[in-house]
């Protein structure tokens, strides 16, 4: 799961590692993928990346509920420190519109799934920053 949150919009993007036995070969596969536009008067960019968040745990509660394959493991990528900063915090007590997402995303998912990912590496980042109909053809990161 690849998440990702700009001033405009707010998205993710699920792929699906598919592997042999031995983990010799594997296969990465496009599964969904989904954008929303940031309030006009809308939060900070670090509360819309924590709701970026929460659309990726839902998102991928939806697929695992849906797929009739068996899931080892759901890695979720950023290419923002805030969020995992959240997620790991034991100490710092935090507002209600924070703790409420927290809350639901803790429920979900382990510290441990999260992890930093470079902008340039991440799909989701398309989706946030918006792009141009004629680039989703079959070269687009999204697909690759």
């Amino acid at each position: 799961m690849f998440r990702d949150a700009s001033e405009y919009a707010y998205s993710t993007s699920a792929y699906l590692r598919l592997s042999d036995n031995h983990g010799d070969q594997a296969h990465y596969s496009f599964v969904f993928g989904k954008c929303r536009n940031a309030p006009l008067r809308g939060p900070t960019i670090p509360r819309l990346e924590l709701t970026a968040s929460l659309m990726a745990v839902r998102t991928s509660n939806l697929i695992r509920a849906e797929l009739d394959l068996p899931i080892d493991c759901i890695v979720f990528c950023t290419d923002t420190p805030t969020v995992p900063q959240y997620i790991k915090n034991k100490t710092r007590r935090f507002n209600r519109f924070i703790f409420t997402r927290l809350e639901e995303i803790l429920e979900h998912t382990t510290p441990n799934q999260w992890h930093h990912v470079p902008g340039i590496l991440n799909p989701a980042d398309d989706g946030s920053r918006g792009m141009p109909i004629e680039a989703l053809n079959p070269r687009c990161r999204w697909w690759t």
